[in-house]
């Protein structure tokens, strides 16, 4: 709902859809402030949703760094915590500097600024390489009964077997193609 509502804000103003990262924090201000006193208030009410939303993401991003931690090292919950959150926060900061004009030339590499070099990474590396991952493991190094049992209480036999089919047959190599795509070794 919040999409649909801010990408007819930003026709409706005339912003740049294709802005990316910029959207949220450059063109949506500047659609806010165009409101008036209302502009505001949705304002802070966005980005207060924003945060909340950005905090529970990297919670449950945080998680599995978290867990290694604990298990590999058998440190504490609260030291695995605060290492990995000091790590990730320090890689944080560099990228936002690399988006100022004061320190965007010292995390800028190859052209690129660290913030963009993330995203890149793992919008056409990791996503998809984690996508594959999973549907290499569950459908085809998991039993398929194992999977079935899993999926069985929200699913018919009739419909699991049409799904882990697609799986094997038709996502795996669509995910292979998707992320050879991204790469950039095939060409569309």
């Amino acid at each position: 709902m919040a999409g649909l509502m801010m990408y007819a804000f930003v026709f409706e103003f005339g912003q740049d859809p294709a802005a990316g990262p910029g959207l949220v924090f450059m063109s949506l201000p500047v659609i806010f402030s165009q409101i008036g006193t209302l502009g505001t208030f949705f304002a802070v009410l966005f980005f207060l949703a924003l945060a909340f939303a950005g905090l529970t993401s990297a919670i449950s991003i945080v998680e599995p760094t978290i867990q290694y931690v604990i298990s590999r090292f058998k440190w504490s919950r609260f030291q695995a915590t605060m290492a990995a959150s000091a790590i990730f926060f320090i890689i944080g900061v560099f990228a936002l500097l690399s988006y100022t004009a004061d320190y965007g030339e010292l995390f800028t590499f190859g052209g690129m600024a660290l913030f963009d070099i993330l995203d890149k990474l793992t919008t056409n590396l990791l996503l998809p390489l984690g996508g594959l991952i999973v549907a290499i493991f569950v459908g085809y190094v998991m039993q398929k009964e194992r999977v079935y049992a899993a999926l069985s209480e929200f699913v018919s036999l009739r419909f699991f077997n049409i799904w882990y089919f697609s799986l094997r047959y038709i996502a795996v190599p669509a995910l292979i193609f998707t992320m050879l795509n991204l790469i950039g070794i095939i060409q569309l």
